[in-house]
């Protein structure tokens, strides 16, 4: 879903983050199970999914709270997950190149939420590159630039909203990103 060559002077934007087919297990559970994506350098990346579909455990291992058992993960080509993990404190720096958020709209008021993806938006326009997880799809729509859905530990679809949205098009209506989450992840209510 998310692999796609960036290159100088191509006019595509370079990667700040990959990601390649990372594993997490905790006893028998596989909490993340082969994900692979990457995030370029300015966007708004969204990692979406279900409770238990293994977004916060991604991005733990992202942030360096936790160790991949497998896979690889790099930060702008070359510094791979031990030197990341090493060089956590670059994230609390003045004007950081990569900012994780996790949920941070979860159980505050309506005007707060705005101050909040208006900020996002503003670090964007500043240059700054955001990993941004939601169960809110309506806010994931707002900001994100290119989204991954997450299940069970794998990536279940993945693109910009408008190619996702495409792809579940029936004759000419266009379907509600909450629709399509619904659609690839399933109904039922989770823990």
């Amino acid at each position: 879903f998310m692999e796609r060559k960036s290159a100088k002077g191509t006019g595509r934007k370079m990667k700040i983050l990959e990601v390649k087919n990372i594993i997490k297990k905790y006893e028998d559970l596989v909490a993340v199970n082969g994900i692979s994506f990457y995030v370029e350098k300015g966007e708004i990346f969204g990692l979406v999914g279900p409770n238990g579909a293994g977004k916060s455990t991604t991005m733990n291992m992202i942030s360096g709270l936790l160790v991949p058992e497998e896979g690889r993960i790099s930060f702008e080509n070359g510094m791979n997950f031990k030197k990341w993990h090493e060089n956590i404190a670059c994230a609390i720096a003045h004007h950081p190149k990569l900012i994780i958020m996790d949920e941070p709209t979860v159980g505050i008021d309506l005007q707060s939420r705005n101050y909040i993806l208006e900020g996002i938006k503003k670090l964007k326009k500043a240059g700054a590159t955001v990993i941004y997880t939601s169960h809110y799809m309506e806010e994931v729509e707002e900001i994100c630039d290119r989204i991954l859905i997450v299940d069970h530990g794998n990536i279940v679809e993945g693109g910009s909203i408008k190619e996702i949205k495409e792809r579940y098009k029936k004759e000419e209506t266009l379907p509600s990103l909450e629709e399509i989450f619904l659609l690839v992840t399933g109904k039922e209510l989770r823990d």
